[in-house]
């Protein structure tokens, strides 16, 4: 009898240990009456892990066909048959595959009027599966059917980068993005950007004021607004500094993770912050002292114009994430950097592209490729529904953007291999 009853209080503490060592894996704390799930390490162990399993990629740099040869091709989506669809933006197009990556279909082209676009755009699936483009250059919003038909080619009076179609018909943007973009790039002098003499105060001042996202009408009007913008000490910079990755779930909750935070929050429909996490990064996350580095500096634009660009000594702005989704399980996936971007060892080439906006402005692209189509920057993250960290999978490309349909992950990789990559998620 005593034998057994020191068994059980071995038992006991043994489960004990094992119950602390889980609890203290991760930190929670409740903030303004929000949880916040700090991890340390991942709940499960390989055993219990998720993994992934190659099923087959779409373009490539090893493609010779046509109909297969992407050239940064920057978003993908699939419809209820099954059928993908990649946006492939460098060669100002939509390629349409069947389930098993057999091409089908391509539409869309270069230009300014219907159904053309520039090299400026953003792509989305409505619930109806039509397939959008906005071009940020014309401000046109194309919307084709699924057979590339074109639909409609309707202007608008809000930019929309990044945006994300509802199920009300409604459109979800993410504030930051929409904003940090909006008049960079205009013009540049010196290697540096540089604003129109009134830009900063001016972005100063709608970032004090700026919620994270808004819901618009197709026809521009705000619905609503939602979320928090981390402040930082270069006003300027607020909306830069916020940049984020987003996406939907099938029962409307929304979740982001951001490129320069270690933050990773979801949303309920209607807007509120349900919790939000965090996790221990390979390096020292950008902080808000750090942009007291910041100078804004007055430089001459042309013409006798003298605008403001910004000057950052010595300031590093340490990449977080670069993509989230969600699964059926309500497992968000992120894609998180385990170092930063070696410039210019991996950097094979860059390109700038010049649009004309008006008679007064114009819009420069810059951009960038890597040497190699296989890489070790990232990793994905697997947090359950409550914001809990479960697994780490490695992962050997870029990531540009990450898409889960069904028990099928996607990679886009845009810059790197030129190729979307599916995976099975293979539970365990």
């Amino acid at each position: 009898m005593k034998k057994q009853l020191v068994a059980v209080i071995m038992m006991t503490l043994i489960l004990s240990a094992l119950f602390i060592v889980q609890v203290f894996a991760q930190k929670i704390d409740t903030i303004d009456g929000v949880r916040v799930v700090h991890n340390e390490k991942p709940k499960l162990d390989d055993k219990q892990a998720l993994r992934l399993e190659f099923s087959q990629k779409i373009g490539g740099l090893d493609a010779t066909d046509d109909a297969y040869t992407l050239y940064l091709p920057t978003d993908m989506a699939k419809d209820s048959e099954g059928n993908i669809y990649v946006f492939d933006k460098g060669n100002f197009r939509v390629q349409k595959y069947n389930a098993g990556g057999e091409y089908l279909t391509s539409f869309g082209r270069e230009g300014y009027g219907p159904g053309e676009f520039s090299f400026r755009v953003h792509f989305a699936m409505k619930e109806n599966e039509h397939i959008v483009i906005y071009d940020d250059i014309t401000n046109l919003l194309h919307e084709f059917q699924p057979d590339g038909k074109l639909v409609d080619s309707k202007r608008m009076n809000i930019r929309l980068s990044d945006m994300r179609f509802l199920s009300t018909g409604d459109i979800l943007l993410p504030v930051p993005n929409n904003e940090s973009s909006a008049g960079f790039g205009r013009m540049q002098f010196s290697g540096r950007l540089i604003f129109p003499p009134d830009r900063f105060a001016e972005m100063a001042s709608r970032a004090k004021n700026a919620s994270l996202f808004t819901i618009h009408t197709l026809d521009g009007k705000e619905k609503s607004s939602f979320g928090k913008l981390r402040d930082y000490p270069a006003d300027h910079m607020i909306f830069n500094m916020n940049k984020l990755f987003f996406t939907t779930d099938a029962n409307g909750n929304i979740y982001a993770t951001f490129l320069y935070q270690n933050r990773i929050d979801k949303y309920s429909p209607e807007g509120k912050l349900l919790f939000s996490c965090d996790r221990e990064l390979n390096f020292r996350e950008t902080k808000p002292d750090d942009l007291k580095k910041v100078k804004i500096v007055t430089e001459n634009m042309g013409g006798g114009v003298v605008g403001r660009s910004v000057e950052e000594p010595s300031l590093i702005l340490m990449s977080v994430s670069q993509s989230i989704a969600v699964d059926a399980q309500e497992r968000i996936w992120v894609a998180t950097f385990r170092r930063q971007l070696k410039t210019p060892d991996e950097i094979a080439s860059s390109g700038q592209w010049t649009y004309k906006v008006d008679d007064f402005n114009k819009i420069t692209v810059n951009q960038i490729t890597y040497k190699s189509d296989t890489t070790d920057l990232y990793q994905l993250e697997v947090f359950d529904a409550e914001g809990v960290l479960l697994c780490i999978i490695p992962i050997n490309l870029y990531v540009s953007k990450m898409y889960i349909y069904g028990d099928k992950l996607y990679i886009v990789d845009e810059k790197g291999g030129m190729q979307v990559v599916e995976y099975s998620i293979i539970e365990p």
